[in-house]
């Protein structure tokens, strides 16, 4: 802070997964399964027999993280106060659409 003493401002500071494929890896599998599963049970209802997928589609989402932490001091500047910043959570999220052929 000795270059720009008090003035010194940081703004729009974000977080994200390092290496995140090694996580949509295993999301990916789950997304996949999980489909599946709902189809055969529309299948059933349906009164029919899944075939082979036709369609696969994936939404990867790269995560970024926002964490919020601002302390103002009593004149509501926030100038001369220390700002804690708190890493918080990230989200991996991944879908997936799979449409069957049906028989």
């Amino acid at each position: 802070m000795a270059a720009g003493g008090d003035y010194t401002r940081v703004n729009g500071i974000s977080f994200s997964v390092e290496n995140p494929e090694q996580y949509y890896t295993q999301v990916r599998d789950l997304a996949m399964k999980d489909a599946k599963a709902k189809a055969d049970q529309i299948a059933a209802l349906a009164g029919v027999t899944l075939g082979k997928p036709t369609y696969v589609s994936d939404n990867s989402y790269i995560p970024t993280s926002y964490p919020v932490a601002y302390k103002m001091d009593a004149a509501g500047s926030g100038a001369g106060t220390i700002t804690p910043i708190s890493a918080g959570d990230t989200e991996i999220t991944l879908s997936v659409q799979v449409t069957y052929s049906i028989q």
